[in-house]
């Protein structure tokens, strides 16, 4: 199961392990509440949510990265070493969720720490800990439960995330209704997105 534990963790963007109903007809149920801030500082952000009876749009996704497995995944180990660029290694933290894929098996898993080592080319190694022991490493959903299955090197290493559409109100003093994107990884997982304004609903038929 994911790490509830970790900060980065919302059981309805990052549940993994069951379908969800990509388009909703928000009802308030459960309420969903964002700040919002056109300068992304603080002391000027808003608590918007979505409108009533708008629909939201889930996109559940797994991003392509530059990294890979560095050695073969045994299928009793606890950890795995992944290389690749700094570029995009360092976005990788504690907390998010990854899919490691050989084109035949695909294993999900929570990030549960982390070590990083980086060369004189700007290649980085992260040593990542699973959650869970080696029965139970922190799956959320996999194929082969390693069960068995053996992770070559250069199995490539995918990024797990969630983006979320909705339409609320960007409130006082320029109260409009625009629509809103709020993704489930980053930075700021406080802050959505204005993207486009003066759009009084989105209706998905």
């Amino acid at each position: 199961m994911i790490d509830t534990g970790s900060k980065a963790d919302q059981p309805l963007l990052h549940d993994f392990s069951r379908p969800i109903t990509l388009v909703n007809n928000y009802q308030a149920k459960p309420a969903l509440s964002y700040a919002y801030s056109s300068n992304r500082k603080a002391h000027n952000s808003v608590s918007i949510g979505p409108i009533l009876g708008s629909d939201i749009i889930y996109n559940h996704g797994a991003m392509a990265t530059n990294l890979v497995l560095k050695k073969s995944l045994e299928v009793d180990t606890t950890e795995m070493e992944i290389i690749g660029r700094k570029s995009q290694a360092d976005h990788i933290a504690v907390g998010d969720i990854l899919m490691l894929s050989d084109c035949s098996h695909a294993l999900v898993f929570v990030v549960s720490s982390l070590h990083r080592e980086v060369d004189k080319n700007d290649i980085v190694t992260l040593t990542v800990q699973l959650t869970g022991d080696k029965n139970n490493l922190g799956l959320v959903n996999t194929e082969a439960a390693l069960g068995g299955h053996r992770y070559a090197r250069g199995s490539q290493i995918l990024l797990m995330n969630t983006y979320q559409y909705f339409i609320a109100s960007t409130g006082e003093p320029y109260a409009r209704n625009s629509l809103f994107r709020y993704k489930a990884l980053g930075e700021n997982t406080v802050y959505a997105s204005e993207l486009v304004p003066n759009i009084d609903s989105l209706q998905f038929r």
